[in-house]
């Protein structure tokens, strides 16, 4: 079985399992407990049904080696230190706030010409 068919199913069997979840069974309304249980069944045997057709798939290798490059490349991240994350922090807080006080300024100006001058409303 080729891999494009393998790749559907597995999405067809995820797509299965959430639609048995999210479509109330009308045969098992009586005991909403019983329901909730065998909905959580299915879900779950769909995803191990997926998993399982996933895993025999050329995907899964390229995917294990993006998992495996994408570590790599975390290790190599040069992470600031605490002084220069609040520092930062400081600066997006500090710039925000101006632009909120502009903001509010222009939206103030706006509503100065036009309510009190142009339309005499207040």
């Amino acid at each position: 079985m080729s891999d494009r068919i393998k790749l559907n199913l597995a999405i067809i069997a995820i797509i299965l399992g959430l639609s048995a979840y999210v479509v109330p069974g009308h045969w098992l309304d009586d005991n909403p407990q019983v329901s909730e249980q065998y909905r959580l069944y299915a879900v779950l045997i769909s995803i191990v049904i997926a998993i399982a057709l996933f895993w025999f798939t050329t995907a899964r290798i390229k995917f294990v080696e993006l998992i495996k490059s994408a570590k790599n490349e975390i290790v190599k991240v040069v992470w600031p230190t605490k002084q220069e994350a609040m520092t930062f922090t400081g600066t997006v807080v500090a710039f925000s706030l101006a632009v909120a006080f502009y903001s509010w300024l222009i939206d103030k100006g706006v509503e100065l010409v036009l309510y009190d001058l142009i339309l005499s409303w207040k």
